[in-house]
């Protein structure tokens, strides 16, 4: 077993106080501990390039808040609640749903009832936890040489003729043949997936900054955006594994992972930006989308 330049992401239980900016750690869920508050980004800033509904707080890596945020998603919250005074949102959609999920019950012209709790987590966010790092040990199985490899392939066709299951290559139509070439390509990334995660299947989290992705299909970006700040080349940072999905308790969410990519200059930026992220999936391959 041998130790990677791979850091592995790890769920665990902690108290809310402890993922505060204060103690700059890596979370999951809640609202978002910024570490800069003079820039945070504006509400539409946050909006899903999709839909244009406001975006929800998923993670972060590495980090209670004097700026009013936004009690649904943690980000800036200019807009206060007209009634009680003592809510700050994003944006209308957010307050409407805060209302709909609990605030109605809470709120009044004299500010929140005394089973409120203004500053307290949000039905709506997911559930917190902190992520912890370490670094991946990894044993790379043997590879087959090249006889032993054309040897399994021989049993395997002679096993298929005496269950009458191998045919002639001229009997299938040349489409249906290259499915099966692509078919037989994502297997092998698929299969090449589980066998590295299987020593560590709890990760959640994959951190190599200029590294390369573990790739779960051979769908994958063709074209990686330059860095719009400085024109220079994005890397390789880190991925989200789809073993997040099991602590969301959220089952309108699927992909298949998460893979983020950052200016390999790290050029100075004020307050916050955007990176890239493409979303590779698990099973129809052809919907991975960026």
């Amino acid at each position: 077993m041998e130790t990677t330049s791979v850091d592995l992401g790890f769920l665990e239980p902690c108290e809310p106080w402890l993922l505060t900016n204060k103690f700059f750690r890596s979370k999951v869920g809640g609202k978002p501990a910024w570490l800069e508050l003079k820039s945070l980004p504006k509400p539409d800033d946050l909006l899903c390039g999709q839909c244009k509904e406001p975006l929800g707080f998923l993670c972060q890596s590495a980090v209670k808040s004097p700026v009013p945020l936004c009690v649904v998603c943690g980000c800036r919250g200019p807009k206060l609640c007209s009634r009680c005074k003592s809510i700050n949102y994003c944006s209308a959609s957010h307050q409407k749903l805060d209302w709909k999920v609990g605030h109605k019950s809470v709120c009044s012209e004299e500010g929140i009832t005394a089973s409120g709790t203004p500053s307290g987590s949000s039905s709506i966010l997911f559930p917190e936890f902190e992520i912890i790092t370490e670094a991946e040990e990894y044993e790379p199985k043997a590879k087959l040489s090249e006889e032993e490899n054309m040897k399994r392939q021989m049993a395997e066709l002679e096993r298929l003729k005496q269950e009458g299951k191998a045919g002639t290559l001229d009997e299938l139509p040349e489409a249906e043949l290259d499915k099966y070439s692509a078919d037989q390509l994502e297997d092998k990334t698929f299969d090449k997936f589980k066998e590295r995660i299987s020593e560590d299947p709890e990760q959640v989290l994959r951190y190599e900054r200029g590294g390369k992705p573990l790739w779960l299909s051979p769908v994958v970006p063709k074209n990686i955006p330059v860095c719009e700040r400085c024109t220079g080349p994005r890397v390789f940072e880190f991925q989200i594994m789809p073993q997040m999905l099991n602590s969301l308790n959220n089952d309108q969410l699927d992909w298949g992972t998460l893979v983020c990519y950052t200016c390999e200059a790290s050029c100075d930026v004020e307050g916050y930006t955007e990176e890239f992220v493409f979303r590779q999936d698990v099973l129809n391959t052809d919907t991975a989308k960026e």
